[in-house]
């Protein structure tokens, strides 16, 4: 089968679940496949996860200047809590029947700028956690910088 994925084509074996962005190189890799074909029966089709995770960039802003940093073009941008929480009900709605749900916050800049942000996502979630009866976690990567205890708690 082919996908179109981040307008590259994908072809996946619907037997194996092998995958490759060329279908001259999928064919190497199915005819050097240790699998045994007709007891390895994975479908991509099939797969169904337990849990989903949402990402949101909530900026690209941060408050260092790391020469390492693969965001080079800070350009101090930031989304609406209102398209955040858009973003966030159609996600729900897309996948209503997960076990469990993470929503990210980590993105391209230092999440904790926008710490009443991540408190609204925060309690929203725990809106849909209680609506839904799953849980919704509320996770982000930071420097570290900005943490203190009140922060923290």
């Amino acid at each position: 089968m082919s996908y179109k994925l981040f307008d590259k084509e994908i072809f996946i074996d619907g037997k194996t679940g092998i995958f490759a962005f060329n279908e001259s190189k999928l064919r190497e890799l199915l005819d050097s496949n240790p699998f045994d074909y007709d007891s390895f029966n994975l479908s991509f089709l099939d797969y169904n996860p337990t849990s989903a995770t949402f990402c949101i960039n909530l900026s690209d802003s941060c408050n260092l200047r790391c020469d390492y940093c693969f965001n080079q073009n800070k350009q101090n941008r930031s989304i609406s809590i209102d398209d955040a929480l858009l973003f966030l009900d159609t996600c729900f709605s897309t996948f209503p029947n997960k076990e469990k749900y993470f929503v990210d916050l980590s993105g391209k800049g230092e999440p904790l700028l926008f710490l009443n942000k991540i408190l609204a996502v925060k309690r929203y979630c725990d809106q849909v956690s209680n609506k839904l009866n799953r849980e919704v976690l509320v996770q982000f990567v930071c420097n570290g910088t900005l943490l203190n205890p009140l922060v923290a708690n």
